[in-house]
């Protein structure tokens, strides 16, 4: 069993929330130890799970760290995904040619194009792009499938230049915290079982909808009984 990495000299991370009348929410990070990672702990830990399929990474890690994982992954043979999250000038053309999916919201997807193509699209005009200017801003990133989450709207997978729309879930929102965290577990875990990824996406959307019906995050992630409950 891996043996988790301890960095005593410095604080674990955290987060303050901030959530609005309409379940949005505001969220500030205090990173602390999570910038210590390391490349030799990720190889190790990849190491020891032999029969994994899928790697999910984010990017409240250092750069390197990040980017070794993916590239390590996918030599391994496992299905990459990165959730641009919280997206910044680490993310580079080698961070991405090494994912075979990202997972970027209106916000992520937005500061990607401006740092890839220095095009300038609004977060809120995201999800009013139509299909082909969709499939023309994913191409300049250098990953061939994009799937932008739209809350709300639901979410658009862009896989080599053919656009599928997912419509989300009618749900009583109240805290949208954790939400992104849960889509993106969700979908992990469905791939993982060998789901197909249109499959996967509807899974997740499913999840992070219901986690949006309660207060707070890792509290509020519901379970499969849940879901069985509420969409059979």
């Amino acid at each position: 069993m891996l043996e988790i990495e301890s960095v005593p000299a410095q604080p674990s991370g955290t987060a303050a929330v901030l959530v609005d009348a309409a379940g949005r929410n505001l969220i500030v990070v205090a990173l602390g130890a999570n910038l210590h990672l390391t490349p030799a702990f990720i190889t190790d830990a990849i190491g020891g799970h032999a029969g994994a399929r899928v790697l999910l990474a984010q990017l409240e890690s250092p750069a390197g760290a990040i980017r070794h994982a993916l590239e390590h992954g996918r030599e391994r043979g496992l299905f990459t995904v990165l959730n641009p999250a919280p997206v910044d000038a680490q993310v580079d053309a080698a961070m991405l040619q090494a994912c075979e999916l990202i997972t970027p919201n209106e916000s992520e997807f937005s500061a990607l194009m401006h740092r890839f193509d220095g095009l300038e699209v609004a977060p809120e005009a995201v999800a009013g792009l139509d299909d082909e200017a969709l499939a023309l801003a994913c191409a300049v990133l250098p990953c061939p499938r994009v799937l932008v989450t739209l809350g709300a709207g639901g979410c658009v997978l862009v896989d080599s230049g053919q656009v599928t729309r997912f419509a989300a879930e009618a749900v009583d929102c109240i805290d949208s915290t954790g939400a992104g965290d849960a889509f993106n577990g969700a979908l992990c875990a469905r791939l993982s079982e060998g789901a197909p990824l249109d499959d996967a996406i509807v899974f997740a959307g499913r999840y992070a909808g219901l986690s949006t019906e309660r207060r707070g995050a890792a509290l509020a992630m519901p379970t499969a009984a849940d879901l069985a409950r509420r969409f059979g």
